[in-house]
């Protein structure tokens, strides 16, 4: 009986020591990709050509434009009209709103929260939203006093940005 026993504890050890562990066994597509990165690792660089990296790891570089910079800047200055000064007051404000990215589209300019100072004419028959390319710029008056401007509002296609002063 005991030699029973102890020929099948032998088998059973046997046999287990034949079997792949479980991980190993079947290999997937991800798997196989870093033992092709290894291949290349162990190589002299001077004998990797680029026809040897595989067309799925080639990395294409793209230029992202960053979406925390506004697509416009604006220049506020003070300007004086001899014809309105003749009136009352000849001060007045000049905004101008300039395109810095490739193309945007302007929904909205808000000053001051739409409070007070609001941009009342727009130069070149612009209602004040419409679409920029880089370099093209607007401009209107603001019949306010320089301090009394806080911040200004610009609604674009791609967010709205708060330029304060």
């Amino acid at each position: 009986m005991k030699k029973i026993i102890v020929s099948l504890c032998i088998a059973a050890l046997l046999s287990a020591c034949h079997q792949e562990p479980q991980s190993t066994a079947k290999a997937s597509s991800k798997d196989e990709q870093p033992a092709a990165v290894q291949d290349f690792a162990n190589l002299d660089i001077s004998e990797v050509t680029t026809e040897d990296i595989p067309e799925e790891e080639t990395i294409h570089d793209e230029f992202v434009q960053n979406t925390n910079e506004p697509p416009v800047e604006l220049h506020l200055s003070e300007q004086f009209n001899e014809h309105a000064a003749k009136m009352g007051n000849g001060n007045y404000l000049q905004l101008d709103v300039s395109a810095i990215s490739d193309e945007t589209t302007i929904y909205k300019v808000i000053v001051n929260r739409g409070n007070t100072c609001a941009p009342r004419f727009w130069y070149r028959n612009w209602p004040g939203h419409g679409q920029l390319k880089f370099g093209q710029s607007v401009r209107a008056n603001i019949y306010c006093d320089f301090h009394a401007i806080k911040e200004i509002n610009v609604e674009t296609d791609t967010g709205a940005y708060t330029f304060n002063f």
